[in-house]
């Protein structure tokens, strides 16, 4: 896992994908999430091995890399679901190369596995990293997500995902797909 005050400048390098984590200042001072979060991330870093990178704000800098990702070419759409803390978002570009208008990503926010008593759903956010984990390894994660475009007729799958027509990226509702997840990668 890389921990960074910024993240213009973090570049792929022999990695598929580029996993950022966004989070909020206060992030930090709610110790349930923090250390939730953080246990699955390392996590979830060993087990991408080469296949991607995980980026995360180091303490104190959440605000920092937030401007960051939000001065990228979102729609008004876009942003106010990036907004959504904590989150992560996907690219498989260098940061600074990187534009929502041009190139693949998503983003899923992580809001909906935590409760609310500030606790995350530790075993659904794992079993859901797992999952994206076993996928950068095998397949293309974006050719996933453009098949499931394409699988209109499954409105499980269809609901868990935001689609922006004629765009790039996707927004991925968590308690939907893991159970789509489960079933395409086993």
């Amino acid at each position: 896992m890389y921990i960074t005050s910024r993240f213009m400048g973090v570049k792929i390098y022999d990695n598929k994908y580029l996993f950022f984590v966004l989070t909020d200042d206060y992030y930090q001072s709610q110790k349930k999430i923090a250390d939730g979060l953080d246990g699955a991330l390392k996590s979830f870093a060993r087990d991408l091995d080469k296949s991607g990178l995980v980026v995360k704000a180091s303490e104190g800098d959440e605000r920092n890399t937030k401007i960051d990702v939000l001065g990228k070419d979102w729609t008004k759409a876009e942003e106010s679901q990036i907004s959504k803390v904590p989150g992560i978002l996907v690219i498989r570009e260098d940061f600074d190369k990187f534009n929502p208008r041009e190139h693949h990503w998503y983003y899923f926010s992580l809001q909906d596995i935590i409760t609310e008593s500030g606790e995350i759903l530790i075993h659904e956010l794992i079993s859901m990293l797992k999952k994206f984990s076993e996928a950068s390894k095998r397949n293309n994660l974006f050719d996933i997500t453009d098949a499931i475009a394409r699988e209109r007729a499954n409105e499980e799958l269809y609901n868990a995902f935001e689609f922006k027509p004629s765009l790039f990226g996707l927004s991925f509702d968590v308690k939907k797909g893991i159970e789509f997840f489960k079933r395409i990668l086993e």
